[in-house]
C-alpha cells in the first residue's frame, strides 16, 4: 500500500488525522528523479485511487506524491507514539544506532484522515 496506503491504515478506523511533514520524510535520493520523470508504477496509481479522498496533500509536488504512494517501499516502521514519550523513545533509538526521525503528529479527526504539508 506504499507509505500513505498504511498510513491510512492506522488512521481509517480512529477519530484521529495523522499529519505528515514532508521535509521530514525520508526517501532515496534517487527515487525523487525518477518519480520527476514520472517513471512510476501502476501500483502507485492504485494506491493513489485507494487513499485520494481521505489525503489532502497541502502544496506536495507530484513527484513527492508518487514516492509517499509508491507500493515499493520496503523501508521503516511507522509508529504513532504518545508525545510525553518522545524523547526518551528518540534517545533510546539513537542509542541502538536505529535511525528514526518524527515525520510528524497525530490530532483530532480533521475533514481527511491523512494531511501531507
Amino acid at each position: 500500500f506504499g507509505f500513505l496506503g498504511h498510513s491510512f491504515e492506522m488512521a481509517e478506523n480512529s477519530e484521529k488525522t495523522l499529519i505528515f511533514e514532508s521535509e521530514f520524510i525520508p526517501f532515496i535520493e534517487e527515487a525523487k528523479g525518477y518519480a520527476k520523470d514520472f517513471l512510476i508504477t501502476s501500483g502507485g496509481q492504485k494506491n493513489r485511487n485507494y487513499v485520494q479522498e481521505h489525503v489532502e496533500f497541502q502544496n506536495i509536488p507530484l513527484w513527492m506524491q508518487e514516492i509517499l504512494l509508491d507500493p515499493q517501499t520496503s523501508g521503516g516502521l511507522l509508529v504513532a507514539v504518545n508525545p510525553d514519550y518522545v524523547e526518551d523513545i528518540m534517545k533510546e533509538l539513537n542509542t541502538l544506532k536505529v535511525p528514526c526521525v518524527v515525520i510528524g503528529k497525530v490530532v483530532e479527526a480533521k475533514e481527511h484522515k491523512i494531511i501531507v504539508d
